[in-house]
């Protein structure tokens, strides 16, 4: 079994994970200025999906039907990052998109405090590898 999990890390490229961590970084520190200059267009998204979210924890669903929404909810971004890789360029602007939309949402919610140390928490440190990868095997597509 450790063996099968072996060959699956080996198939993630470091130079273009790591590339991929960057470009989301780099929409990530972006969001502050976007926030800041209120640039609606690439705020839209991010606060009408932050409104949503906060929506459907008022309806007090079953815990195991919110952890299925946002399973498959994060499925399916997970999904197009990586089927963005059949056309040239999109996942640079996939990454970015990304991080700039987890930087607004971050940035509003917690109103600009802890906005780099909000990354580091054990949610964040299972979702955004899995963006990583896919993102790294959307740019070796």
């Amino acid at each position: 079994m450790i063996d099968q999990f072996y060959d699956a890390v080996k198939l993630i490229n470091l130079q273009v994970f790591l590339f991929s961590a960057l470009i989301f970084m780099i929409g990530y520190a972006l969001a502050p200025t976007v926030y800041y200059k209120k640039i609606k267009w690439l705020m839209a998204y991010p606060l009408w999906m932050e409104s949503f979210l906060e929506k459907l924890l008022e309806k007090k669903w079953n815990v195991f039907l919110m952890f299925l929404f946002i399973f498959m909810l994060n499925a399916v971004s997970l999904f197009i990052d990586l089927a963005s890789g059949l056309i040239l360029f999109v996942p640079l602007i996939m990454g970015l998109w990304m991080g700039l939309n987890i930087g607004i949402i971050t940035y509003n919610m917690l109103k600009g405090r802890f906005f780099y140390s909000a990354l580091f928490n054990p949610v964040s440190m299972l979702e955004l590898p899995a963006a990583f990868i896919a993102l790294s095997f959307a740019f070796q597509l």
